[in-house]
């Protein structure tokens, strides 16, 4: 069955700044239609201060890479979604580089709301081939462990699949859409903004161990081992306590319990008496819960 995206959010709070394109080249109604998009893409977020943040940048001529919304400003989705309604149209020429240089210098900064635990995702929206090289823009902001999708609105002779895998490093990450309304129709908003969830849960294919969970370490993930259990995330086993013996006229059951929680009961024998704790448990740290007991020869 087909799953209804307006029903869910992503669970996975990010940091998400949008890059959008305000050229000419959009028109006034193609520039309404990316801002709807951008809206679209968020409603699959939860969006607030611990959660989902969000920035806007917007850039077009040499000098005009404004950074419209900071990722520690208007948290509300009432206040973020106005912001972007209201957002402005530039027009002029595209120079992309600089809107990558502009991201990088200013939305990807903890003073500007960026988080030392939260993945970085950057989404460049546009539909023009860039006037200035965006290669080496692009590799630097990728280097600060962003991951970079792009939505292109346009053929190859419009902007060209070797630019749009150049800033996003990875075809995967590339969404091109021939048609200004595809980015307001049902379909596309939706398979965007779920690829940039699946791109946030790096634990679903993370090959950890069975016994071990994958967990966000500051900008990556790792697979640690479960309580109970050693090991290096990938390869878990589970901890072991040292082997007991019955005491001198006594008994330990079960014999063969020395694992993580198992638990051993002591008895002694008719005419002695035990002295200790009657059960033990194993502990996290591999070591019984106290010391074996003894049996002592009942006084006369």
């Amino acid at each position: 069955m087909e799953e209804d995206f307006n029903s869910v959010t992503c669970p996975y709070p990010v940091d998400l700044v949008f890059l959008l394109d305000s050229s000419e080249s959009w028109r006034t109604s193609g520039f309404e239609d990316a801002k709807t998009f951008i809206q679209n893409v968020l409603n699959y977020f939860t969006l607030g201060e611990n959660d989902t943040r969000v920035g806007v940048v917007t850039y077009s001529n040499l000098d005009a890479q404004i950074t419209r919304v900071k990722l520690n400003e208007n948290y509300t989705r009432v206040e973020l979604l106005t912001e972007i309604r209201n957002l402005p149209y530039d027009r002029g020429h595209t120079f992309t580089g600089l809107g990558l240089d502009h991201v990088r210098n200013n939305s990807f900064l903890e003073v500007n709301g960026r988080r030392k635990d939260t993945l970085d995702f950057l989404i460049v929206i546009t539909d023009d081939e860039s006037e200035d090289n965006v290669t080496g823009p692009a590799q630097l902001v990728r280097q600060m462990g962003i991951t970079v999708f792009v939505v292109a609105v346009g053929e190859e002779n419009d902007i060209s699949q070797a630019t749009l895998e150049s800033i996003a490093g990875d075809p995967d990450r590339v969404f091109r859409l021939t048609d200004y309304d595809f980015l307001v129709d049902g379909i596309h908003p939706d398979f965007i903004r779920k690829a940039i969830c699946n791109a946030s849960n790096l634990c679903d294919p993370f090959p950890c161990h069975a016994n071990a969970t994958c967990r966000l370490l500051g900008r990556t993930y790792t697979c640690s081992c479960n309580i109970g259990f050693v090991g290096n995330g990938f390869t878990c086993t589970v901890v072991h306590c040292p082997v007991l013996t019955a005491p001198a006229n006594g008994t330990i059951t079960p014999t063969n319990r020395r694992q993580y929680q198992d638990q051993v009961t002591f008895t002694c024998n008719s005419g002695y008496n035990l002295v200790g704790q009657t059960m033990l448990t194993c502990l996290v740290n591999g070591s019984w819960s106290a010391s074996p007991p003894t049996c002592n020869h009942c006084a006369n």
